[in-house]
């Protein structure tokens, strides 16, 4: 549509599989998200879609045989038929004509807010020598009164404008001022005679007669086409082209980049019944192609990446062809749809050529868009979109404001920009000497030397700092509120760093945080709770090494800051890993996992394998994981190269049948 918004902000969230949210396997269309789907689809069409029907008159109001009193209009008419030209003997036939007390309503809906037009076409005859009035309500509120200049049989417009809302409106048309046949003709007695008298009855000089021809109703002045609507509509009807055939034109092109690919004949004909549903009740053309763009926008093929098996494949594993590339690459990178370089080379046929497709990446990660991979794939890997969920104490970290948070979410997804957009090196997410911080961020830290309040790459002269693992949000959400949690820590490094994911706890095993913080009045250092904690020998022997990983990690609070002590006393941050490697504090650890490169560089390859798929790698895939990490390493350990070899590789360029 072309629309800069973002309507899955208001949509339930999904499911998480493989630690993504992308996962097809976890992905379902709930009630509730199929009614968000419905608002949104409404919502973003009326943003892009001219109404044409504002363009003209809603409404010609047909009146009655001439009759005095209070009457009601004949039925609207279409604007169309109401302009047609028409005899001075039928104009005659319908118009009222009232010699007394009386008014014409009629009832009209009021598409949308805005000004409208009431046209009333009249006449009179004048007596009393005071002008025949009249008076315009809508709703029962007075919005413009009239004085008759034009005669009885030489009829002309008077005209009021105002502002009505959107909604069935009642118009009334009050005749003001009749002569009543109470009302004396000139030098007429003013006493009024005893009630036994016989008095003539005074002759009225003249009758007073107002006459009203019709009633215009014209809606509000319509909108000029904006460039999105001229997008959408590629052809318009008129009298070398028929409506269903502009509509077919429509369709076509807008079912082909919503389906991300060309339409199919049988596609597009569902379309055009949808349009012919709503032509056949008389909607003006551009209701009627917005319903039909509608039903394109709430259809499967739509919503779903869907990329059919192939008929002459009973079973096995297929090639996707260049459509279904060209798809699996948009949403890889940019979380949307293909633009038109990605259409233009899925049409020639030429993006599953390796150089192609290479440069095609190359020039993916340059546009803006490629933003959507720091969001969606770091956002969720660094758990950094958890830092605005995150429940640290506000007692005990009082300091822990909406302003840190953001910040902190900034610093992990500026950090991931830049080994993406700069090229560096991914061995860079465990340990650099650099990150992104403000003048808040940074005195929250304890960092000097930073000041502004904009975001702003900082040189780091304290090892302890930099990399992913000590980033501020994900600190804080590998935490409890009070306290922090080495065993979170721990837990997390084993699966995304290292790739070597713990078992689930035993279930009869009490969660840490239940267990005693004190031993007889004095506080206990969280190495002394979690001594306790291995004691059970179904905890020990993962704990064993989680909790050497977590510890490594002490000296950072719960929120991220560093310190030197807690509440028992000095903190102990030394530990050993199996085989023996010992470390004291996050530097020295940084190091030995920098000596576990390759075991990074496969796990990490993974987690971002896992979501260009948008599924959870199987069994066969992890040779194929083994060649990316091989690549990559060859290859400087480049972010580039990362991305690239994933799309190259053989199960994003395949597809397995579902029988």
């Amino acid at each position: 549509l072309g629309l800069d918004a973002k309507p899955a902000a208001e949509f339930p969230l999904d499911d998480v599989g493989g630690g993504f949210d992308n996962n097809g396997d976890v992905l379902s269309v709930s009630p509730l998200l199929m009614e968000k789907y419905l608002v949104a689809a409404d919502t973003l069409l009326d943003k892009v879609v001219v109404d044409d029907q504002l363009s003209m008159s809603l409404y010609g109001i047909e009146l009655a045989a001439t009759v005095d009193g209070t009457v009601e209009a004949g039925h609207p008419v279409e604007a169309a038929a109401a302009q047609q030209q028409e005899t001075p003997a039928a104009r005659e036939a319908r118009r009222r004509v009232f010699t007394g007390p009386g008014e014409v309503a009629t009832t009209f809906t009021a598409p949308k807010d805005g000004r409208y037009t009431i046209k009333v076409r009249a006449g009179a005859d004048a007596a009393g020598g005071e002008p025949v009035a009249f008076a315009v309500k809508v709703d029962g509120q007075l919005v413009g009164e009239a004085r008759v200049a034009a005669g009885l049989h030489a009829p002309t417009t008077y005209t009021v404008t105002t502002p009505l809302g959107a909604g069935t409106r009642t118009l009334t048309v009050i005749y003001l001022n009749p002569v009543s046949e109470s009302k004396a003709a000139p030098g007429a007695p003013t006493t009024p005679p005893p009630a036994t008298a016989k008095v003539p009855r005074p002759k009225v000089a003249k009758e007073r007669a107002l006459a009203i021809d019709g009633i215009d109703i014209t809606g509000p002045p319509a909108a000029q086409p904006t460039e999105l609507h001229k997008r959408l509509f590629v052809a318009v009807p008129g009298k070398d082209l028929e409506r269903v055939a502009a509509a077919q034109r429509i369709a076509e092109r807008f079912a082909g980049r919503a389906f991300r690919r060309p339409a199919s004949a049988e596609q597009v004909e569902r379309l055009l019944r949808v349009f012919a549903l709503a032509d056949a009740q008389g909607e003006v053309f551009s209701e009627s192609v917005k319903l039909m763009l509608k039903a394109a926008l709430i259809s499967p093929e739509f919503f779903f990446r869907i990329e059919d098996d192939h008929p002459a494949d009973a079973a096995g594993v297929y090639p996707i062809d260049d459509w279904e590339l060209a798809t699996r690459l948009s949403y890889f990178l940019w979380s949307t749809m293909p633009d038109e370089t990605l259409f233009a080379e899925a049409r020639s046929g030429a993006l599953h050529q390796p150089a192609v497709l290479e440069a095609q990446v190359r020039r993916m990660l340059k546009d803006a868009k490629s933003r959507a991979l720091v969001d969606n794939f770091a956002g969720q890997w660094l758990q950094l979109r958890n830092v605005f969920t995150a429940t640290p104490d506000a007692k005990a970290f009082p300091g822990f404001t909406r302003e840190i948070r953001q910040a902190m979410y900034d610093e992990g997804a500026l950090f991931f920009d830049a080994v993406l957009h700069e090229d560096r090196s991914v061995l860079e997410f465990i340990d650099s000497d650099w990150t992104f911080l403000n003048a808040r961020l940074a005195k929250f830290y304890g960092i000097a030397g930073v000041d502004g309040p904009q975001m702003r790459k900082v040189p780091l002269t304290d090892p302890n700092r930099g990399g992913v693992l000590t980033l501020g949000a994900l600190l804080t959400v590998t935490s409890a509120p009070t306290r922090t949690s080495p065993v979170k820590r721990g837990r997390w490094i084993l699966e995304e760093i290292l790739g070597t994911p713990p078992p689930a706890p035993p279930a009869a095993v009490p969660p840490l945080e239940d267990q005693a913080r004190t031993d007889g009045g004095k506080a206990q250092s969280m190495r002394q709770l979690l001594a306790r904690h291995r004691e059970d020998a179904g905890c020990a022997s993962c704990h064993v090494v989680m909790d050497a990983i977590g510890f490594g990690f002490e000296n950072f609070d719960a929120v991220g800051r560093w310190r030197d002590q807690d509440a028992a006393g000095a903190i102990d941050s030394a530990g050993e890993l199996p085989g023996g490697r010992r470390f004291s504090g996050p530097a020295q650890l940084k190091k030995l996992f920098l000596e576990r490169r390759d075991d990074f560089v496969r796990t990490f390859a993974g987690k971002l394998l896992t979501y260009a798929l948008g599924r959870s790698l199987a069994d066969p895939d992890e040779a194929v994981v083994d060649r990316i990490a091989a690549a990559v390493a060859a290859d400087g350990y480049r972010m580039s190269r990362l991305v690239i070899e994933i799309a190259r590789s053989y199960p994003f360029l395949n597809r397995r049948t579902a029988r």
